[in-house]
């Protein structure tokens, strides 16, 4: 069982977030330092965190007073889903509420020891259903209720994910 304080006094026990009947392993995906170099898109940076956008990709910035946040579109079968790169105070790795299915989590480990939430699983609401959450405390990384094409395309995006120490 682990437990730790995110943000604002929220605590989060993943062991307690899985619903009963699921199963409630927890691995760790330790998230690499960023490259420099030529890249194979887009580099979009939320503060520590960076991301691989593929070129062409549509996207929209939206800033807010203390927030920002880039949008991946992916247009399919009449579907507009979207990707949410996330930087504020108010962003939150904590994984999604409601009636879920296929649930599964893992801790988020930066190099410098920061830890989050990598959590998925599909809804009973939508079609596919299916939703992500990845990132640390103010930093996050989300869809929700995407096609499968859709997600398969925003998680290849989610997984480019690497640490940018602060120069």
């Amino acid at each position: 069982m682990r437990t730790w304080a995110l943000m604002l006094g929220v605590t989060v026990t993943l062991n307690s977030v899985a619903p009963a009947n699921q199963e409630k392993s927890v691995s760790t995906w330790t998230v690499p330092t960023c490259a420099t170099g030529k890249l194979s898109g887009k580099r979009v940076i939320t503060g520590a965190l960076q991301y691989v956008v593929p070129k062409g990709a549509r996207m929209k910035k939206v800033k807010g007073v203390d927030n920002r946040e880039d949008r991946v579109f992916l247009n399919r079968s009449g579907r507009r889903d979207a990707l949410r790169l996330l930087w504020g105070v108010n962003a939150s790795p904590l994984p999604r509420r409601g009636e879920v299915e296929a649930l599964s989590h893992r801790v988020l480990r930066l190099p410098n020891g920061v830890e989050g939430l990598d959590s998925r699983g599909t809804s009973t609401e939508g079609s596919d259903g299916l939703w992500r959450t990845a990132g640390i405390a103010s930093e996050v990384a989300t869809y929700d209720d995407v096609s499968r094409e859709s997600a398969e395309y925003f998680d290849a995006i989610i997984n480019s994910m690497c640490y940018a120490p602060s120069r």
